[in-house]
């Protein structure tokens, strides 16, 4: 045997074992998905496992043609405590390596204790770091009962998905819960965290004709088998969080990063495609200690209906969008645009950058957005 074929074997095997734990595969059991809950008298945690059959095992189950999956759940006054009676009463030993999503209701992430609690999330062993960490604007434990396999595919695979393609879209950021932690404790920029919840009403009411994603998950007004949304985002400061992002202003804050190349703008009867001929440029400057925030950028213009667009309107209503978001972040002290680390590389040194007060500069600063607008005659 080549000495190329024995290594690959052997990482096959280093793998494997990693897995196993040194435990036997048919006596553990993954988690798919954990949801986080507000309890009376603590906190309750939900996990999703699949099952072999549905009806067995502890906890309620959902299924479909791809796959039967077991909802089991534990109310304890601590995180940890919660998980040891999870580990007392499942049947096997439960494996978080293969976790997907972290699902935690909205009352929770807004409470102070909600960074220390992913503190202790993280302190469990094995967890996947890289797993989607959410907010969910209904109960966790709803939203994972309710979120099932769709159109033919796995629930681990719709899970991966949807966040993936609703982040391709701009409609929410794709934040792992290793990611979340590094930036709440030290980075020049705030995180945001995707929001989650059910379309329970199944409305007839009709989209906003001028901003049909100018809302939040749970709020479209759609029909069909999956009421699982994804819409929006909770903005965090200072390890909690401290308000939202409509699904327009996700958008907005996707496209500006570079995030997502192209958007569909609609306001009113404006409707078009949106690209960046270049790079947005994000800046700050200081005169007299007055910090401005600045956003400068060239903007391609396709318009998909084919008709006439007006530019200056354009450029003056996306402008007003734009400073409308800024000025919305700014009123939150949130920064995921990352306007402190460029403020930062004004000053010689980190000492000097902390003793200028940037926080309160921030929430002072002079807004200003700058756009070209270039039609473009690509389809």
């Amino acid at each position: 045997m080549r000495r190329g074929s024995v290594a690959a074997l052997f990482a096959a095997l280093c793998v494997l074992v990693a897995l196993r734990g040194g435990v036997d595969v048919d006596k553990q059991t993954f988690v798919i998905s954990m949801g986080i809950d507000k309890a009376e008298d603590g906190i309750a945690v939900t996990i999703v496992l699949p099952s072999a059959q549905a009806g067995k095992g502890a906890g309620e189950s959902q299924g479909g043609e791809t796959g039967t999956y077991e909802l089991v759940q534990a109310t304890a006054a601590t995180f940890e405590d919660a998980l040891l009676v999870l580990r007392t009463t499942v049947p096997r030993y439960i494996n978080f390596s293969q976790l997907l999503q972290i699902v935690v209701c909205e009352d929770l992430a807004r409470s102070e204790s909600f960074a220390s609690l992913l503190e202790s999330v993280l302190s469990t062993p094995r967890l996947k770091q890289s797993a989607v960490l959410a907010v969910s604007r209904c109960k966790a434990s709803d939203f994972l009962q309710k979120q099932k396999p769709f159109l033919g595919i796995r629930l681990s695979a719709n899970i991966e998905t949807s966040f993936a393609v609703y982040a391709e879209l701009g409609n929410v950021p794709v934040t792992t819960l290793g990611h979340a932690r590094r930036t709440i404790l030290d980075a020049w920029s705030t995180p945001l965290l995707p929001l989650v919840s059910l379309n329970e009403t199944q409305s007839d009411t009709p989209a906003k004709e001028s901003n049909p994603l100018g809302t939040l998950a749970g709020n479209l007004p759609y029909k069909g088998n999956d009421p699982t949304e994804y819409l929006g985002a909770a903005v965090i400061v200072q390890g909690r969080m401290v308000g939202t992002l409509t699904g327009a202003q996700m958008e907005l804050v996707s496209f500006l990063l570079g995030d997502v190349d192209e958007i569909t703008y609609s306001r009113g009867e404006l409707f078009c495609l949106l690209g960046r001929r270049n790079a947005i440029s994000l800046g700050t400057r200081q005169e007299n200690g007055q910090w401005t925030l600045r956003v400068e950028g060239q903007i391609l213009l396709r318009n998909a209906l084919n008709d006439a667009v007006d530019e200056a309107q354009l450029r003056e209503l996306l402008s007003q969008d734009i400073l409308n978001l800024l000025a919305h972040l700014r009123d939150l002290g949130a920064d995921p645009l990352g306007f402190s680390g460029r403020a930062a590389s004004h000053f010689p040194t980190l000492q000097a950058w902390h003793q200028q007060g940037w926080d309160s500069g921030y929430r002072d600063a002079i807004l200003e957005v700058s756009l070209r607008i270039f039609a473009s005659e690509a389809t």
